[in-house]
């Protein structure tokens, strides 16, 4: 019997209204190229894969992490696209606050170099984004980039709020526990 697990991930979650603004641009452009409202993602930005299961360290670890860091602001301001895997995607501008998070996250995940999609994740490698569409043919692809640049108005301000620990499947993310960012930290000082 084969296991449908790929890895676990650290998930950055946004504010309500932000979430709601993403999932209705990711609906209706599922509608236009024909897929299914069903494989609509819920809107998130991976933080991290990880190799830690559940019952390790690691959730303890974020769980501290969570209590310590602040919410980070951030702006949606360009809309981008991973050709080879057919992601139109929208994206934030990369700031400091930013960076530390995903630094600090990646410190308590501590994926192994066999973790899967780890080079696209790594501190040094990372692309933060926010996926819109996934799995597109080329004659999609350019379909989906057009429309949302043309329905998605930017820059919009949004706020990361929580962090999710999740078990990505090959049929969807399943939510292990969801991490209400709590701390009072200025986010720009070093950790």
């Amino acid at each position: 019997m084969t296991s449908d697990l790929v890895c676990y991930a650290v998930l950055l979650r946004m504010d309500a209204e932000t979430e709601a603004w993403l999932a209705k641009h990711t609906t209706d452009l599922h509608r236009l190229i024909g897929g299914s409202e069903q494989a609509a993602p819920n809107p998130h930005i991976t933080a991290i894969p990880t190799d830690a299961v559940p019952g390790t360290p690691c959730l303890q670890r974020l769980r501290t992490l969570a209590e310590t860091e602040p919410t980070v602001a951030i702006h949606f301001s360009y809309i981008g696209i991973f050709p080879n895997a057919g992601v139109v995607y929208v994206g934030p501008t990369v700031t400091h606050p930013l960076l530390q998070l995903h630094q600090r996250i990646a410190e308590a995940a501590r994926p192994s170099a066999a973790t899967p999609w780890i080079e696209f994740y790594d501190v040094d490698a990372w692309v933060p984004h926010c996926t819109l569409a996934t799995d597109l043919r080329e004659t999609h692809l350019l379909e989906a980039l057009g429309a949302v640049t043309q329905q998605l108005l930017l820059p919009r301000s949004a706020l990361v709020d929580s962090i999710e620990y999740v078990c990505v499947k090959r049929t969807g993310l399943q939510v292990l526990e969801r991490l209400p960012l709590r701390g009072t930290r200025i986010a720009s000082l070093p950790g």
